[in-house]
């Protein structure tokens, strides 16, 4: 496997510089960058938010030569996305919102449509969907 395309692939993104941001962003960036290394060799991208209360971990395609991201597929991510969650959320704390009575961390933003939500159980079952945007997941920063 060829480690990393270009050394700076994660994009890192403070939007609130505050007190409140505890969790060791640069930290994080390695830990990204360490276990999502296949996907970042495969052209995907990885953006790293820090607000106030979450760090965010944004998953997008392949960038296209006019600025924008290649939509993607479950399929294509699945085999380094579920070793990583499982990796995360033993080392991190992770967000959740409440949806059908369920804690879900995952997020699928898809094309047009409405956001998708899934929990660890349903990753592993989740079909092929097409056109993903972006997969998200939240760490709940330190002292929250």
């Amino acid at each position: 496997m060829k480690y990393l395309i270009k050394f700076n692939k994660i994009e890192l993104v403070n939007i609130n510089e505050h007190i409140y941001s505890k969790l060791d962003i640069k930290q994080l960036h390695d830990y990204c960058e360490m276990y999502l290394a296949e996907l970042i060799d495969k052209g995907y991208m990885i953006s790293i938010e820090s607000e106030k209360y979450t760090v965010k971990i944004n998953i997008f395609g392949p960038y296209k030569k006019n600025k924008s991201y290649t939509l993607f597929s479950w399929n294509e991510i699945k085999d380094e996305f579920i070793p990583f969650f499982d990796i995360l959320q033993t080392d991190y704390n992770l967000d959740f919102q409440i949806r059908d009575q369920k804690s879900k961390h995952i997020t699928l933003h898809i094309g047009s449509s409405e956001p998708k939500y899934y929990n660890k159980i349903e990753i592993e079952n989740i079909p092929n969907i097409r056109s993903i945007v972006c997969v998200q997941i939240s760490i709940k920063q330190k002292g929250f």
